[in-house]
């Protein structure tokens, strides 16, 4: 029975990415140029969020949408990369900061502990909305989506067609918030990623939410996730995919190190309470050119 138990949490623990500690102090409330970090601590429930503040009018900010894994082999055109996790990709785009994308499909299943799951390293798989990396859109859709314009611009919009200037796009599901108004559907308290954009469109705010740990952090519906960033003055917002993809993670420029700094919700359930990330299928990234002495 031990021996049935621990096999597959093995199994698991292969797939964890090496990412160091994370040492005291980091990160700080300014961790890069044009950048603002803040971990906010509630009681009654416990929840921990994390929140970030994007000065897009600061040149040295770039964003960036890149598919998580490499095309499978032998090539599959209905599934255009693998699921690899967000600390991995941030290393080797050399994101400053990452975090978890679109909600997705894996096209391969393995049992582990008597459940069903796809969300593997190296699985072959496929994002629900439309993916655009560096002008090239490696996959349709018609979902709501977090789109980088050429020169710079963000918007968060109904993605009925590809706008001819886009560069990077992410896809999204539900809007949270619209014209400043909540718009989010019911649903269930859960591990959250959002980003959002205020009024003038010069600040991207990125909210993540840990979740499903009742004496850590309970999670956010998704009402609660767009009260929330109505709270940190965005005019429009988007829900991306949440539960156990939700990741945030940022690179130390002192040490070179990343860090998931979140605590990703993946094997709370376990015989043994552990915090797995898990692998995606596409990841948001921000490099920031110059850092922050």
């Amino acid at each position: 029975m031990l021996r049935r138990t621990l096999l597959p949490l093995l199994a698991l623990l292969v797939w964890l990415p090496a990412c160091a500690q994370i040492p005291v102090g980091f990160p700080t409330t300014q961790p890069y140029k044009a950048v603002t970090y803040h971990h906010i601590e509630r009681t009654n429930p416990p929840q921990h969020l994390h929140t970030i503040t994007i000065n897009l009018a600061d040149p040295s900010v770039a964003i960036r949408v890149v598919p998580a894994g490499e095309a499978p082999q032998p090539a599959d055109a209905a599934w255009p990369t693998t699921l690899l996790q967000t600390s991995d990709v941030a290393g080797r785009e050399r994101f400053d900061i990452a975090i978890n994308g679109d909600f997705f499909e894996g096209r391969d299943k393995r049992m582990v502990a008597g459940k069903e799951f796809a969300w593997f390293k190296g699985n072959a798989s496929r994002p629900v909305g439309a993916a655009m990396t560096d002008g090239k859109l490696w996959h349709a859709g018609n979902t709501y989506a977090l789109v980088v314009h050429e020169g710079g611009k963000v918007s968060i919009e109904r993605l009925d067609a590809v706008p001819a200037d886009a560069r990077q796009i992410v896809g999204g599901n539900p809007m949270l918030v619209q014209n400043g108004k909540v718009v989010a559907p019911p649903g269930v308290a859960a591990p959250r990623t959002a980003v959002g954009l205020d009024k003038e469109g010069r600040r991207l705010t990125i909210l993540i939410v840990d979740g499903r740990r009742p004496d850590y952090s309970a999670g956010f519906t998704l009402p609660q996730l767009a009260a929330e960033m109505t709270r940190l003055d965005c005019w429009t917002a988007l829900n991306l995919d949440g539960g156990g993809s939700t990741t945030l993670v940022m690179r130390d420029h002192g040490t070179g190190k990343y860090h998931v700094i979140n605590r990703p919700s993946d094997g709370h359930e376990l015989p043994i309470s552990l915090s797995l990330e898990r692998a995606v299928c596409n990841v948001v990234g921000i490099t920031v050119r110059q850092a922050k002495d």
